[in-house]
This record gives structure tokens, C-alpha cells and sequence, in this order.
């Protein structure tokens, strides 16, 4: 999962961005889940509860890519921290909604791919690798690509929700300074 956030406020590569998403349906998780399934859990709505911490990322996507800023944030904890793919650290709800408006915005688009999940007691590490497409204000395209490490916590009502999320970068991938 990764973003584009002051990517497309600076216009320019290498700036500062934030958090991300992938496209709706996209791929499985490390529960087994298929396209299909994926695609059909993209109806969920903003109040629906995540009982499979492996489905979090993609539903981050669906929800991303739908440009539902609301349905993004209720996938984190009220205390989340991000480290976008630039390398920006946000530690409040009012930088995650920023970042998330400024990556629709951007007309984001991300995928993402398993690698795995670990899950002990109420606590759930997630690793994903993701691409994202993005458009700068001036019309350039952007594509980086990297990998994801969440944690994710179980909440009272049994509901998964992304405590922590490191969307790393690759450098060199297009997009990427």
C-alpha cells in the first residue's frame, strides 16, 4: 500500500507524499481470498467490520480506489501511524484524511499482492507488496512500487484495524526519486 499525497500537492517527484491504496479486486489475500472474492468484499461498506486482518489492504484499496476518504479512515485505529512510501511520518487523523483526499485526488490507483500475515493474540503483522498509479497536478504519471509492513490490532468488538502501516518505496520505480 503506498500514496502519493504532496507528490501531487508539489507536482514533482520526490517531495514529501503519503499513504496509498490499490485497485478494487485486486489479487488475494493471505487467507486465500480470490479476485472473485475480493471483488465481491469491495461492497462492504464503511461500517462493515474486518474480521480477517489479511483482508485490511485490500480493502484500504477498494475503498482507495472508490475515492471513499471515510471508508479509508475507519481501517484505522484512532491512535494510527503511517510512514508514507516517501518517507513522511503521520501520527494523527487529520494528516491520514489529508493524505488520503490528496491520493484520490491524484486519481490513485493501487494493487496489491500478499506475501503474508501473522497473526498472535489481538495483534496481526501484514506484508504486502503494492503498485500504484497516480497522476501529478501537471499530468505526469506517476508508477512507484514497494512493500507494505502493517500491524494491525483486534479491537473489543473482534473488528481488525491497521495500528501501524510502512509503505516502502522502491527506489529507481518510476515515480521515485
Amino acid at each position: 500500500m503506498a500514496s502519493v499525497g504532496d507528490l501531487g500537492r508539489a507536482g514533482a517527484p520526490g517531495r514529501p507524499g503519503r499513504l496509498g491504496g490499490g485497485r478494487a479486486g485486486s489479487g488475494e489475500s493471505g487467507s486465500n481470498h480470490t479476485r472473485s472474492e475480493s471483488a465481491t468484499n469491495s461492497q462492504e461498506t464503511v461500517d462493515s467490520r474486518i474480521v480477517d486482518p489479511a483482508r485490511l489492504p485490500f480493502a484500504y484499496a477498494d475503498a482507495l480506489n472508490a475515492g471513499d476518504a471515510d471508508a479509508v479512515l475507519a481501517l484505522f485505529h484512532q491512535d494510527a501511524t503511517m510512514r508514507t512510501f516517501t518517507g513522511e511520518v503521520l501520527t494523527d487523523r487529520e494528516a491520514l484524511r489529508a493524505e488520503t483526499v490528496n491520493s484520490i485526488a491524484a486519481q490513485a490507483r493501487l494493487t496489491n499482492k500478499p506475501r503474508s500475515t501473522l497473526i498472535g493474540g489481538d495483534t496481526a503483522l501484514i506484508i504486502v507488496d503494492w503498485d500504484l498509479e497516480a497522476m501529478l497536478p501537471d499530468g505526469t504519471g506517476i508508477s512507484p512500487a514497494g512493500t507494505t509492513t502493517a500491524v494491525a490490532r483486534r479491537s473489543a468488538d473482534g473488528s481488525w484495524r491497521f495500528a501501524i502501516l510502512d509503505c516502502q518505496g522502491a527506489v529507481g520505480s518510476p515515480g521515485w526519486s
